[in-house]
């Protein structure tokens, strides 16, 4: 429950950074300035970067292994977007499991990374 407390800054931070960029997204392909194309890539790249870059900042408050951090931060954000996927679409393929998957280890490899970064501040 600790922990909760401590990554709610970062989960929310998540949430507003995601539906500010999916905002501007689109905006942008409204007015044509974006190809179909590069929004795909768009939308799989911007939760996956700031992603990675939230559990690199979070490791730096918390006291527990990057892998762990990873693992509880890319969960809650998982459970969210599982139980809203749920909600609003009432399917679920196979692809998003995949997605799930990537969100997993770029979150695990953002705290360790962070991890290793502070570790080594402290030497």
């Amino acid at each position: 429950m600790q922990y909760l407390f401590k990554i709610k800054k970062y989960y929310l931070n998540y949430f507003i950074w995601f539906f500010i960029t999916i905002f501007l997204t689109t905006i942008l392909s409204y007015f044509n300035s974006i190809s179909a194309n590069t929004i795909k890539i768009i939308k799989i790249l911007i939760p996956i970067i700031i992603i990675a870059t939230n559990s690199f900042k979070s490791i730096k408050k918390i006291k527990i292994k990057g892998y762990l951090n990873g693992l509880l931060y890319a969960s809650l954000i998982i459970s969210t977007l599982f139980l809203l996927n749920i909600i609003l679409y009432r399917s679920f393929h196979i692809k998003q499991t995949l997605f799930y998957i990537i969100i997993i280890l770029t979150s695990c490899l953002g705290s360790m990374i962070g991890n290793t970064k502070k570790s080594q501040l402290n030497n």
